[in-house]
């Protein structure tokens, strides 16, 4: 643990225990899906159907925003996969914390906490919805930080760096696929589609927005239990 990830959470930590309905809300949002990207989600839907002379272009950012989304939460995983385990600070035994109420011992246990998984994702699509409305962007982006990152501090399931490095992995990647992708035709073509062929692309949108929502929870699950078939993970 590097001084910044120590000094940090060693200030966060001293909160903990102090209110019992205070612990107890902040666990409650944390591991609440409608709460976290639920909203940005709503977010996102707001500005797909708010009507003003740019919406194409608004839409053809959030389909390049989604793309971002889906890139960065592979792009997280796959990192957290190569890259050295590194235990989360409730299970680090470098660093004495100090369990807020409701916090079980052996959450996650296993579990790699470099890159943050919610740092990658949220901030992937809350960096995409800044080229739709810079408003609608910060407001995603300050409730991602204070919301959905800092219980994650709290309770001991990432270090600062974790948080850090998952927003800039996200971050990038959003930019990138709202720069580079939505040059490419297909895009404008996929963005004028949605006015005139609605029906699939809605079902595809709708079904892309419950992933986000639940982190590609399910997504990941059928991925794993097809690797375990092809030998590639223990059964």
């Amino acid at each position: 643990m590097n001084n910044l990830d120590s000094s940090i959470l060693t200030w966060i930590n001293q909160l903990a225990c102090k209110s019992q309905v205070f612990d107890t809300t902040l666990y409650t949002i944390t591991h609440s899906h409608l709460l976290k990207g639920g909203v940005l989600v709503a977010i996102v839907w707001w500005l797909w159907f708010r009507r003003d002379k740019k919406q194409t272009v608004k839409r053809l950012h959030i389909l390049a925003t989604y793309v971002g989304c889906i890139a960065a939460i592979a792009v997280g995983r796959l990192a957290a996969f190569l890259l050295p385990f590194r235990a989360r600070p409730m299970h680090d035994a470098e660093f004495y914390f100090f369990f807020p109420y409701g916090l079980e011992a052996g959450e996650l246990s296993g579990w790699s906490s470099f890159p943050s998984d919610h740092a990658v994702l949220f901030f992937a699509l809350a960096t995409g919805l800044l080229f739709a409305s810079k408003r609608a962007g910060i407001c995603a982006l300050l409730y991602t930080v204070v919301v959905i990152l800092f219980p994650r501090l709290y309770f001991g399931y990432h270090y600062p760096s974790d948080i850090i490095a998952g927003a800039v992995v996200g971050a990038v990647i959003a930019v990138l696929s709202n720069t580079v992708f939505i040059t490419r035709t297909r895009f404008t073509v996929l963005a004028n589609w949605t006015f005139s062929k609605p029906l699939v692309l809605y079902a595809l949108f709708i079904f892309f927005s419950f992933h986000i929502v639940e982190m590609f929870g399910s997504s990941r699950a059928v991925i794993r239990i097809g690797l375990r078939w092809f030998g590639i993970l223990p059964a």
